[in-house]
């Protein structure tokens, strides 16, 4: 005859294993890992990158047929260049200013170069980079501040002066 159980203590119940829940918590991993992996390949299939600015196309440059034209009613103001530290500890440039669009057009890309001499005027380096993208396009009649970092640092440009211009742009028709 089993023996029966103590008059504290209660009865050892056998439940089955929980299949369901199991099936359903690997399942959710399932759609987790595939969500993941659906946003990384989406994000990977951006604008091409080359010297640290995107590539946009129909991006007019100086030199080309219609790059005047809009170019009186784009405008960089208050320009200037600064020393900071990145969060690594080293010593970068940074350059800042503000875009004004005058014109009546959407602005989609900007390019800017900038240019920067060491004390005695001589080119120290020369970058172009793109602040104002197609994803957030510069409107009719608004101003717009830019910062363009410059790593690694170029330690000749301390006593040194800055000049900033537009590169290119492109307009939307």
């Amino acid at each position: 005859m089993p023996e029966r159980p103590g008059m504290f203590s209660a009865a050892t119940e056998k439940r089955p294993f929980p299949w369901k829940r199991l099936w359903l918590i690997v399942s959710a991993v399932i759609v987790v890992v595939v969500v993941i992996g659906a946003i990384v390949l989406v994000q990977k299939k951006g604008p091409q990158y080359r010297e640290g600015r995107t590539i946009h196309a129909g991006v007019l440059r100086q030199g080309e047929p219609g790059f005047p034209d809009y170019l009186p009613y784009l405008r960089i103001v208050n320009a200037g260049g600064m020393v900071s530290e990145n969060l690594l500890g080293g010593q970068q440039a940074v350059v800042a200013g503000t875009l004004i669009n005058q014109g009546n057009r959407l602005v989609e890309v900007v390019e800017i170069r900038a240019s920067l001499y060491d004390a005695q005027d001589r080119l120290v380096q020369q970058f172009v980079k793109t602040p104002i993208q197609p994803d957030f396009p510069l409107q009719p009649m608004e101003m717009r501040k830019f910062s363009l970092w410059v790593e690694p640092f170029p330690p000749q440009w301390l006593t040194g002066r800055i000049e900033v211009e537009l590169h290119g742009y492109r307009v939307r028709r």
